[in-house]
């Protein structure tokens, strides 16, 4: 008897699970209408049907946009076996229909976010006349410079472009099923939310840049949020504390040394000034008990 209850607990706390997980799969963006990404007929009507659980008796009707385009759905709600019209003693029915109305309009909006997903995984290669040259720039005053980066990817052209298309696409989807713009697009853009942006920098570093999708006054828009991994010239990662630091680093961007010492290297230097130039620039570290030290030398000039 004790492992039948045991075992009832346990089905009844996984179905609750299971039901949590699939209602927090969808977005309610307004005018009785749903997104989601990935999710399929059967669990748009499974999601009608849990929401519907327990309430009045009578017809309900909605819209969902998701990834396979959108469903006009019917929700029944009917009195239970034991005849009662009481909202805690109802049950709920659903069933899911593919709108064709809206197949052009829908694909013109996942297409575009698709060449935006694009245009992100390809990164960015900057040049000298941006603002940072290297990576470690960067990484020695990361607060300002996701301003910089938020305005650079927003504004680059193959970005832009990209970004203003799935706005068009989004507004057109939108005004036929009569939503907001903003909220469907930043719904259906759950794929690009998120991502990481490889930059690479003049020197060869490169860091990643995450972004989001944010609403401004109702218009999506990207976001820098935070930063991912940076890379050294050699594709190694850069270090991150000094006990990650090690001598293999060979003419190098002068700011290394800049970000050693920002994260708490004890840095020296052999009659120069900072690395890279026309000369070969080597590092030697060792470790002082609690500490470590490196020593830059110039050779080979």
């Amino acid at each position: 008897m004790k492992n039948i209850i045991l075992f009832s607990l346990f089905m009844f706390t996984s179905l609750q699970v299971l039901a949590t997980n699939l209602i927090d799969k969808f977005d309610y963006i307004g005018n009785k209408t749903f997104s989601c990404i990935q999710c399929t007929k059967s669990e748009i009507e499974n999601h009608a049907r849990i929401t519907h659980q327990n309430i009045e008796v009578g017809s309900y009707n909605y819209k969902y946009v998701a990834t396979s385009g959108v469903y006009d759905v019917s929700v029944r709600v009917n009195p239970s076996e034991l005849g009662t019209s009481e909202p805690e003693y109802t049950n709920a029915s659903a069933r899911a229909t593919l709108n064709s109305q809206y197949t052009s309009a829908k694909l013109s909006l996942d297409t575009s976010l698709e060449e935006l997903t694009a245009a992100f995984n390809a990164g960015y290669e900057v040049g000298t006349d941006f603002t940072y040259e290297s990576v470690y720039e960067v990484l020695t005053e990361k607060n300002a410079s996701k301003s910089i980066f938020n305005y650079y990817i927003k504004t680059e052209r193959r970005t832009a472009t990209k970004i203003q298309n799935v706005r068009t696409a989004g507004e057109i989807l939108a005004a036929s099923i009569s939503v907001s713009a903003g909220a469907l697009v930043q719904a259906q853009a759950k794929n690009v939310d998120g991502a990481y942006i490889t930059v690479t920098f003049s020197d060869g570093t490169s860091i990643e840049v995450k972004v989001t999708i944010v609403l401004v006054d109702g218009v999506p828009t990207i976001k820098v949020v935070d930063f991912g991994d940076a890379y050294n010239a050699d594709g190694t990662p850069v270090p991150l504390s000094p006990t990650q630091v090690n001598a293999s680093y060979s003419n190098f961007h002068a700011s290394f040394t800049d970000y050693l010492i920002n994260i708490g290297v004890n840095v020296s230097f052999d009659d120069f000034g900072g690395g890279g130039g026309s000369c070969t620039t080597e590092m030697t570290c060792t470790d002082r008990g609690s500490e470590t030290h490196c020593v830059f030398v110039v050779s080979d000039c």
